[in-house]
């Protein structure tokens, strides 16, 4: 019925409606991401599924049941990856089994989750708890290598994040519950250039290439929004931190040019604006300058705006 209006008001010719007609009966329509999103769906409900059981029913299941129905679903896991699992290549492996991905993903999941329930209930490393964090993140970039899984190394990269913060945190409630996020904002900003580092270096020793993305994607980000917060922090620091960060979104920009991939050019121009936003209203706080120039700021901002925005769309057409 569609398709007939269109012929009547002479959007699409007679001959096109029987061929887009002809297709729609014709051709298969294919679900391969929609049903691979299900899958996703279903092993993230499936996990949390099973969290909220055991938080509801702790008393009426018990501890030990619960560790041992998890431990045995993770295991299950595992030996069946390993089994089914295609031989470690530096290269992008594909598996061959459709399933095989998200039991693999199920595993990885439930480890974690098995690790901080044997700590929480019988304290396998005593008071180490971050301990926990590093262990879950050494076997899953270990899974992630030899399964060539990028989820699982999403979680791997989150655990060491996680191990990393709680090794920060615990030292600073010692003295005195005096917590400065100071530190936790520099741990961050190093870990986002590790992260960035290991992109380069998959790329120069040829070891998983397509794990780069992963890492660059995450560091980048890490990187550039803790700086956001270092630049306040340490305001005798700020021009410094400010230049120097502005400096790094540039060469961000010029390798996004230079690879032609706009997701990083918007990127890298999102946080060079912010920055050099953040270095004028700086500027102008600490000179007092008058209403008039304050005027002149105030028109400063949504003239950057403007520009930055048709730099968006001048390079969006250019590099898409």
């Amino acid at each position: 019925m569609f398709f007939k209006q269109l012929a009547e008001h002479n959007i699409i010719s007679p001959e096109e409606e029987v061929n887009i007609k002809y297709k729609i009966k014709t051709e298969p329509v294919v679900l391969h991401f929609e049903l691979l999103s299900c899958l996703y769906i279903g092993i993230l409900m499936f996990v949390g599924g099973i969290s909220l059981l055991v938080y509801k029913n702790i008393d009426r299941i018990g501890h030990l049941a619960i560790i041992i129905v998890l431990i045995l679903v993770c295991i299950g896991c595992f030996i069946y990856a390993f089994r089914n699992a295609m031989p470690y290549s530096n290269n992008k492996v594909q598996q061959n089994n459709i399933l095989f991905d998200y039991v693999v993903l199920l595993g990885s999941l439930l480890l974690p989750v098995v690790l901080a329930y044997l700590q929480y209930q019988y304290h396998i490393v005593g008071d180490h708890v971050s301990l926990i964090s590093l262990m879950s993140s050494i076997v899953l970039f270990y899974c992630a290598y030899y399964f060539d899984h990028t989820g699982i190394l999403g979680l791997a990269i989150t655990a060491l994040a996680s191990w990393f913060g709680l090794s920060i945190t615990p030292l600073n409630l010692l003295r005195n519950f005096d917590y400065d996020s100071s530190q936790l904002i520099i741990v961050a900003m190093l870990f986002g250039l590790m992260l960035y580092g290991m992109s380069q270096l998959t790329i120069r020793k040829n070891i998983k290439q397509h794990f780069s993305e992963t890492y660059k994607n995450t560091g980048i980000h890490l990187f550039f929004i803790s700086g956001c917060f270092a630049m306040w922090i340490y305001e005798s620091w700020f021009y410094l931190l400010c230049v120097v960060l502005m400096g790094l979104s540039y060469l961000i920009l010029q390798d996004a040019l230079h690879k032609k991939s706009f997701y990083y050019f918007a990127a890298a121009l999102i946080y060079g604006y912010f920055y050099m936003i953040s270095f004028i209203i700086k500027l102008a706080l600490a000179a007092k300058i008058e209403e008039g120039g304050m005027m002149l700021i105030t028109l400063l901002v949504p003239a950057l705006a403007a520009s930055f925005i048709y730099l968006l769309i001048k390079y969006y057409k250019l590099l898409k």
